[in-house]
């Protein structure tokens, strides 16, 4: 999890988190909610870590509106029966499945290249 801006909250599977004995847990999540809609603004970024129970609960899942079997709706049925932890992390994130995203992740990655980082700043 890591926060994300009110007018990129619509891009995440975001969380209504649940803090147990400082322990963050996830009380409910909503695939792409509008902003007003959005419970918090802790986006969920990609990464999880399942035991094989969620493939229970992503057998009852349907196709969404966009014919999708979205894994947040299986996490949501999966809240029902267990506790999930979550966590949330500082530090750098980009979008990949945006092309600006993904450029950005690239001239991050190439600056830290001391090669790389040279025909980058005499390009640009």
């Amino acid at each position: 999890m890591n926060r994300v801006q009110k007018e990129n909250i619509s891009k995440y599977g975001v969380i209504e988190p649940n803090v147990i004995d400082g322990n963050l847990f996830i009380k409910n999540i909503i695939e792409k909610p509008s902003p007003d809609k959005a419970p918090s603004d802790l986006a969920v970024v990609g990464r999880y870590i399942f035991d094989s129970k969620i493939f229970h609960y992503l057998e009852q899942v349907t196709e969404d509106g966009t014919n999708e079997i979205q894994l947040t709706d299986a996490i949501q049925l999966m809240l029902s029966d267990h506790k999930i932890s979550a966590c949330e992390y500082h530090g750098n994130k980009f979008d990949c499945g945006s092309k600006s995203g993904y450029v950005e992740a690239t001239v991050f990655m190439g600056l830290k290249d001391q090669d790389i980082a040279k025909a980058l700043k005499k390009y640009f």
